[in-house]
């Protein structure tokens, strides 16, 4: 799985480049991999 920050925006997916930019906006958006999503699921 890439770096997120490491991509270049023409490899990123609609849904990521929308997201990266409300971040740059003000928007609080935190990025998270499978298992930081499954340990707030499960924890």
């Amino acid at each position: 799985m890439k770096n997120i920050e490491e991509l270049h925006r023409d490899e990123m997916s609609t849904k990521l480049r929308k997201s990266v930019d409300l971040t740059k906006t003000g928007q609080n958006i935190k990025f998270l991999d499978e298992e930081e999503f499954l340990k707030i699921c499960f924890y």
